[in-house]
């Protein structure tokens, strides 16, 4: 759990401008966050607090997610924890419930991924606690009749990141940056096989010309580049290619400074550790599919018949190649700041983490924009 969001209050009811008006609260609200609290016990004083001021329904927004077993549903081990919550609308496992979970007197419900349904839960508040009168996964498709009200609200937020954001690199929201020819793999099916993608090949490529683009005069040659999958959110349909659709394929995290976009950081690592890192790679991805990371710069290769490692449950995959371009020994490696496969490969250092002695280590922001510029150039 990243932070838990503090409690506030919504009078619906006394909205004047209704969905719109609860949108904005709650957008307020999860721009605040607590940082190493302990969830059951922040839960219980968020409810505590509520009921203090008179809240009738105690819903819970989370981003725990929900298991095949208690023991992987933290959604679940919450609801049996704390007492008071009447929902929890659950995210980050990208399940969806065709029929709302009851642990206790709390409802646990959730649409699925990537906003493909709406969930639609009606509740009741009798004296023996919370009654389903209904719940439904409406399908977000072509049939869905545009809300004018939403649509009005949506173009105001885009009109807000354009001028207070996008308009300083250049580039705004429907800006066509680019065309292709072919469409990308979906995202339903990226990462489903142990390969190179074209997807993430490209946006592995993007990390090299930010850094590139960044350091200007200054650059030094970046060899290697990956991306792990986890942090790839969508795909580029055949066509035209906009800001808003680069947006959505690189769009989680935010830099020190607050923009959007994880940071790029320079640091290094030996070969033998890189080797290590790859077999990682290549053992744990089966397991984890958004672990597996996609290169841009260098090539391995590894056994696919595994080897049984000393850990209980992990087949270790042995590495039988490992390609990098000649003449580069001395160079950079670059990825995400989301993990720890950030590298800066230098053969005259010694091993471990950390950065060349006397030189900073270099921390580039990815914004979206970077991949904007690249499709664009």
């Amino acid at each position: 759990m990243g932070g838990v969001v503090r409690a506030a209050r919504l009078d619906i009811a006394a909205e004047d401008d209704g969905q719109a008006g609860m949108i904005r609260k709650l957008l307020a609200l999860a721009r605040r966050r607590i940082d190493g609290v302990d969830r059951t016990k922040a839960a219980k004083r968020c409810v505590e607090t509520l009921k203090g001021e008179g809240a009738e329904i105690i819903v819970c927004l989370s981003h725990s997610g929900t298991g095949d077993s208690l023991a992987s549903s933290e959604d679940e081990e919450l609801a049996k924890a704390v007492d008071g919550i009447d929902v929890i609308i659950s995210g980050h496992t990208h399940s969806a419930t065709q029929e709302p979970i009851r642990v206790n007197d709390t409802l646990i419900v959730s649409c699925g991924e990537y906003t493909r349904n709406l969930g639609v839960l009606t509740v009741e508040k009798t004296g023996e606690g919370l009654d389903t009168l209904d719940f439904r996964l409406v399908p977000i498709d072509e049939t869905v009749t545009e809300d004018a009200a939403m649509t009005a609200m949506a173009r105001r937020f885009q009109q807000k990141v354009d001028e207070g954001y996008l308009a300083g690199f250049g580039l705004s929201f429907h800006q066509v940056l680019c065309e292709s020819a072919f469409a990308f793999t979906p995202i339903r099916r990226f990462a489903q096989q142990q390969q190179e993608d074209p997807l993430g090949s490209l946006i592995a490529d993007s990390y090299v010309y930010a850094v590139e683009q960044a350091e200007g005069e200054d650059y030094r040659t970046v060899v290697f580049a990956v991306v792990a999958a986890g942090v790839v959110r969508a795909s580029f349909a055949a066509g035209e290619i906009t800001t808003s659709d680069a947006f959505n394929v690189s769009s989680l995290g935010s830099g020190a400074d607050g923009t959007p976009g994880y940071p790029l950081v320079s640091v290094w690592l030996t070969g033998r550790e890189l080797k290590d890192v790859f077999e990682v790679d290549a053992s744990v991805t089966p397991l984890m599919p958004a672990a597996q990371l996609y290169p841009a710069g260098m090539r391995w290769t590894y056994n696919p018949r595994p080897v049984q490692d000393h850990q209980p449950g992990l087949a270790r995959r042995q590495l039988v190649h490992i390609r990098v371009p000649a003449g580069q020994g001395n160079a950079r490696v670059q990825n995400l700041a989301h993990g720890v496969h950030i590298f800066d490969l230098r053969r005259d250092h010694p091993p471990g983490l950390g950065h060349v002695p006397g030189e900073p280590a270099q921390i580039i922001n990815l914004h979206v924009v970077h991949l904007s510029y690249f499709l664009r150039n």
